[in-house]
């Protein structure tokens, strides 16, 4: 296990890729970062989705304690890919979502802040079933559970400390919502704010 790394240099990307399991976005780095005393460093760099659409990120990443890093990012998207997720990925919620605005990361991976303004773009969408299961899974930070099987889980202690969310969401009427129930399913199209 690291303790307190001392880390120097300059890492050049070339075609690199990665993507965000959680929601399936791919994305494509051509760019280069440094890093100062185990401070990881984005100035400008350019973050590529699939399509080729862009974000701007700009920041750091304070390696300083590896198991917990202090993240200070913020991001300017472009009509990027933020969601591409199957109802295998995500039971929750899935679908293909676009958006274009600002989003900050900021904290400790285990307490992080994250606040977002954004609109989404042509070709969101997604779907929310509201007609499944009893327990419908879990995360380190997140239980969720059917209304009467509340009083039978016990408290445990978990890493994940919390997760600080704002956002400023403005939905236009590109952009399709389904929400299946269990009298029906609705798809709805429109104009919405959401905060």
């Amino acid at each position: 296990k690291f303790s307190k790394p001392k880390i120097n240099g300059n890492v050049s990307f070339q075609n690199a890729g990665l993507t965000v399991n959680y929601l399936q976005t791919a994305y494509t780095i051509n760019d280069d970062i440094s890093i100062a005393n185990s401070i990881i460093n984005t100035d400008d760099l350019i973050l590529s989705d699939a399509l080729g659409n862009q974000a701007v990120v700009n920041g750091s990443v304070d390696m300083g304690n590896p198991s917990n890093p202090y993240i200070n990012i913020r991001i300017e998207a472009n009509n990027l890919m933020a969601l591409n997720t199957t109802r295998k990925d995500n039971q929750l919620y899935y679908g293909k979502a676009f958006g274009t605005g600002t989003f900050s990361f900021v904290g400790p991976t285990d307490a992080m802040k994250i606040n977002i303004k954004a609109k989404t773009e042509a070709g969101t969408e997604f779907t929310i079933p509201l007609n499944g299961a009893s327990v419908i899974g879990s995360d380190d930070f997140i239980i969720y559970v059917a209304k009467d099987t509340l009083l039978n889980k016990k408290a445990e202690d978990k890493y994940f400390q919390g997760l600080t969310m704002e956002f400023n969401l403005t939905v236009d009427e590109k952009s399709i919502a389904h929400i299946l129930t269990e009298v029906g399913d609705l798809t709805g199209a429109g104009d919405a704010q959401l905060n």
